[in-house]
């Protein structure tokens, strides 16, 4: 939590429109890539011509958006009271904040995906799942709630503290690297040609 010369400047002396900018360009950029490779599984999985496989991708949504609202508790309010800390000057604050943060994110994250996988067919079901489309929401969700939701939620969480430490580009990275990950996976995981594993692999490719 020490800072370097350029993040000194960063918060106290550069122009205010100027440190905005810095901090808020990358930052949009990452949430563009995000919001672009969230649609591309309904994409991928669409190219099958199979409406069950996307209803499917579509009924385990609401459980990645209360993964991602998680994350944003503890990252954007830990982030939050972490920028304070350290304009007050008080990195051993700042520390034990973050690390509250990781450690309260990490653990309700592991907790809710652990009552998910215990009441997985009724929660689908509540969420729209049919007898069509629960098996294959199953296999979605398991992998991107179930495996994947605890990654999820610490990708965002840490990303949210890295950037109130004014690393906003290295946040922006990380998160966007990720993103086009799962871009490329994709259409290798779910299309026929290659894979084809369906609604499925896209989870598996989140």
């Amino acid at each position: 939590m020490n800072y370097t010369q350029s993040e000194e400047y960063l918060f106290n002396t550069m122009p205010v429109g100027r440190a905005i900018a810095s901090l808020a360009v990358p930052t949009v950029i990452s949430q563009i890539i995000t919001v672009i490779y969230n649609m591309a599984d309904t994409f991928f999985v669409g190219q099958l011509g199979d409406p069950n496989q996307v209803a499917a991708a579509t009924v385990a949504l609401p459980l990645f958006i209360f993964i991602t609202a998680l994350a944003n508790l503890f990252g954007v309010g830990g982030a939050s009271a972490l920028a304070r800390a350290l304009g007050r000057k008080a990195p051993d604050e700042a520390r034990r904040i973050a690390s509250i943060s990781f450690w309260f994110g990490l653990f309700s994250g592991a907790l809710f995906c652990l009552l998910f996988w215990c009441f997985r067919q009724p929660i689908l079901v509540l969420c729209g799942a049919t007898q069509d489309t629960l098996p294959i929401a199953l296999g979605y969700a398991q992998w991107v709630v179930v495996i994947g939701g605890p990654a999820t939620i610490l990708s965002t969480l840490l990303a949210n503290l890295v950037r109130a430490e004014g690393k906003a580009g290295q946040a922006s990275f990380g998160l966007s690297l990720g993103g086009a990950a799962n871009l490329v996976l994709d259409p290798l995981f779910i299309l026929p040609q290659f894979l084809g594993l369906g609604a499925v692999g896209a989870g598996m490719a989140t």
